[in-house]
């Protein structure tokens, strides 16, 4: 994990899209290596245990539904090198993804140029910073729509 974290003083920003068997080995292992100060943000679904800090983390993460609370709740937790926000979320229901393709239906062209933005992570991470501190929703000159995240930009192969 070490490679993933070579900065050990700056706080990272840990994204956890994982498939469900693998969830709590993810969670664990970056717990115990994410510098301080550091969020965890758990998509990945997984059975808790009964008790302890991975109970905490799923009743987190089972609070966060569909931008409901407004303000995210997140939970503390020491990790093996300091003190970490955890949060997570359980996405979209199909209640909504299904009223979202009702509009598209109803009014395709009012949609036509929804996608805005197509940016790395480490670019996402910053425009994300901006927009939760009160910022701008114009990001490199431009309004904000939707943002795509694009996990092979940025990347570099060995």
């Amino acid at each position: 994990m070490s490679d993933i974290f070579p900065d050990t003083d700056t706080p990272a920003g840990v994204i956890l899209a994982t498939p469900r068997d693998s969830t709590l080995d993810c969670l664990s292992a970056a717990l115990d290596e994410a510098p301080p100060g550091s969020l965890i943000d758990v998509i990945g679904g997984f059975q808790p245990p009964a008790e302890g800090p991975y109970l905490r983390i799923f009743e987190t993460r089972a609070s966060n539904v569909c931008g409901n609370p407004s303000t995210t709740r997140t939970y503390t937790h020491l990790g093996g090198k300091g003190e970490l926000s955890v949060t997570g979320h359980r996405g979209v229901s199909a209640r909504h993804l299904a009223a979202s393709a009702q509009i598209l239906k109803q009014e395709p062209n009012r949609f036509k140029q929804l996608l805005t933005h197509c940016v790395s992570p480490m670019a996402a991470v910053r425009y994300f910073n901006q927009l939760s501190e009160g910022g701008s929703r114009n990001l490199d000159d431009r309004p904000l729509k939707k943002l795509v995240i694009d996990m092979q930009m940025g990347l570099v192969s060995e």
